[in-house]
């Protein structure tokens, strides 16, 4: 049997906590404003003192800038994109797609 990868998300904290969920931005996009953001820790539990003072310190914000021009290097146009092996996968991203895609590039690397 082919192996899997699995990942495993790090714990994060504070800030980082909500704009790390790209679920809860995605499906709230209209709604990004400082106010906005403050009221999604509320409902997802989290210490909303910790975040408020990240968010105006701006403690994440050069680790956020760091990703955006990463992204841009790496020329990834949208979300989700996918690199395996650091290529960008450009097909679907189901999970049969994307588990063929990869083993294609582990025979690759085996050969």
């Amino acid at each position: 049997p082919t192996p899997r990868v699995r990942l495993k998300r790090p714990k994060p904290l504070g800030a980082e906590q909500v704009l790390g969920d790209a679920r809860l931005l995605f499906e709230h996009q209209d709604a990004l404003a400082p106010r906005d953001l403050i009221a999604g820790t509320a409902l997802l539990g989290l210490d909303i003192d910790r975040f408020t003072d990240d968010l105006r310190q701006h403690t994440y914000a050069e680790r956020l800038r760091e990703d955006f021009l990463s992204g841009v290097r790496s020329v990834v146009n949208g979300t989700p994109t996918f690199f395996i092996n650091g290529i960008r996968h450009d097909g679907s991203f189901d999970f049969d797609t994307l588990s063929e895609a990869i083993d294609a590039q582990m025979k690759k690397s085996a050969a």
